[in-house]
């Protein structure tokens, strides 16, 4: 089955990787990006998937965009970064997805709506188990606009079929910014890898090739309704294993050690998300694809 799909924010790291899966399995496809980059440009050229410049936060680029797409899958948002400013993260993630949704009111033809959250929406964790029905209560600018993201697309679209995914990490080839990933720099660079909770377990993870294939496989499914998931991986291993186990794959020489005060460290329960056809990996297999995907192996 082929559909017409819209991804946004096809020049970044997930949104990259589920733009080029999602061709591979035989859908045409059709990306934005707000800045090009070398992802946009192997996108066009390599697979020759049409790319269309389009700021979300400036209602006019719509104009550019094709009107008889199939499905949306709404990738593109902001992380307070260092060269991201607060503004940028609001005009992005919320400004961006109300003109996404105006735009999509006006779409007939829209049938599925993937969008992309993240966990980071239930704020400072206090629960030993994730689920779906764990409040939300995040005070920081990320959470809080990813979630006004996500009331966004469920409160003012006419598409019934909608899924939203809130991640974890997400491990791949250029994976960054999160625990795992930083943990991996410093290996790289023999320095001193310092960890909470060494001996608590862990599966707050997933990887780009899990992302891409919940995203197709709702796509393509008769599946109805509006569905919110948490995605993570399954069979946890402890702080300590994981962070050895990327030490082992990198050969590095780097000293492990502990933070004396421990955090609260919980699990994500994936029931619901392998309900919906999320095929969890293993911590052991996102961390091996981890691996694979970078080059260590």
């Amino acid at each position: 089955m082929c559909v017409k799909i819209l991804v946004s924010g096809a020049s970044s790291y997930v949104g990259n990787h589920v733009a080029r899966a999602l061709h591979l399995s035989g859908h045409d496809v059709v990306g934005t990006f707000r800045r090009s980059n070398s992802r946009t440009e192997s996108l066009s050229l390599e697979l020759g998937i049409e790319m269309i410049q389009v700021d979300l936060a400036t209602e006019g680029d719509f104009s550019h965009l094709p009107t008889d797409f199939d499905a949306v899958v709404h990738n593109a948002g902001s992380f307070p970064w260092v060269d991201v400013d607060i503004e940028n993260v609001v005009n992005c993630n919320v400004v961006g997805t109300m003109n996404l949704t105006n735009w999509l009111k006006k779409q007939n033809s829209v049938s599925r709506i993937v969008m992309y959250s993240t966990l980071s929406v239930y704020g400072n964790i206090v629960d030993s188990i994730l689920t779906e029905k764990t409040p939300t209560n995040s005070h920081e600018i990320y959470g809080s606009s990813k979630l006004a993201s996500e009331h966004l697309m469920t409160e003012s679209t006419n598409c019934d079929n909608q899924l939203i995914i809130r991640f974890p990490i997400v491990l791949g080839n250029n994976a960054h910014r999160a625990f795992i990933p930083q943990m991996v720099e410093n290996f790289k660079n023999n320095s001193s890898v310092k960890i909470f909770n060494p001996h608590k377990l862990y599966n707050s993870m997933t990887t780009l090739g899990a992302v891409a294939e919940l995203t197709n496989s709702f796509l393509i499914s008769e599946m109805s309704g509006r569905h919110l998931v948490n995605i993570g991986a399954e069979n946890p291993m402890t702080v300590l294993k994981i962070a050895e186990f990327l030490k082992n794959s990198l050969n590095s020489k780097s000293i492990i050690s502990h933070h004396e005060v421990e955090t609260n460290c919980y699990l994500i329960d994936n029931a619901l998300a392998i309900s919906l056809g999320y095929q969890a990996p293993t911590v052991q297999g996102a961390l091996e694809y981890y691996a694979i995907e970078s080059g260590w192996w």
